[in-house]
């Protein structure tokens, strides 16, 4: 969802969600609200990066 139309509630609601974005670019959903809320960006990250030390293992 890089698209400029989209409403973040704040910065760091857009600095997470791009966050997330850039860890797992082709699992972005084009479906997404044009709001995102400082919650729905912390969640996404949150599994963006649980799915990130999934992959990469503890130890890799």
């Amino acid at each position: 969802m890089w698209e400029s139309y989209v409403i973040y509630q704040s910065i760091k609601a857009a600095e997470d969600m791009f966050a997330a974005m850039k860890l797992f670019p082709d699992s972005a959903d084009e479906n997404w609200e044009k709001f995102i809320s400082n919650e729905k960006a912390k969640v996404n990250l949150d599994v963006a990066l649980i799915m990130m030390a999934i992959e990469k293992g503890p130890y890799q």
